[in-house]
């Protein structure tokens, strides 16, 4: 994971084999996952990536659907702006939401979610509202 250049707090372990982060490429939020083979090697892939639209914010939604035989099945995320330090999304089950180095991740257990199920609060260091709302930003092209 440290071969990824990632600071430890960005990750977000799902399971004792499995675990994702997101980094913010200077313009692209990339969703890593880590996955331990059956060599108890990790390896790593990208499995979400979006361009963030050059503004200090952004959401984004990667979901699968059908038969995944995979316990977590949709990834949240995006940059957020310094003031900001966790994201939460309500109306599922959900881990992650650290907003690290300007990115953050949450992923959900839901399969084929919609970005208009998607209600997100980005969060304070105090748990104060900055910012809420409903869907993915900036809109995709």
């Amino acid at each position: 994971m440290r071969s990824q250049g990632l600071a430890p707090a960005a990750v977000v372990r799902l399971a004792e084999n499995l675990a994702i982060a997101a980094r913010n490429d200077g313009g692209r939020v990339r969703v890593i996952e880590f996955r331990m083979d059956e060599e108890e090697r990790w390896v790593t892939r990208e499995i979400a990536a979006s361009d963030d639209g050059g503004g200090p914010s952004s959401a984004h939604l990667f979901s699968s659907g059908g038969e995944t035989g995979e316990e977590w099945n949709s990834f949240f995320y995006g940059t957020a702006p310094p003031s900001v330090s966790r994201v939460t999304v309500d109306g599922f089950q959900a881990e992650g939401g650290q907003v690290v180095e300007g990115a953050w991740v949450v992923a959900l257990r839901e399969k084929d979610a919609n970005p208009d199920q998607v209600r997100w609060e980005f969060l304070d260091a105090f748990g104060g509202v900055i910012d809420s709302g409903t869907g993915i930003f900036p809109p995709s092209s």
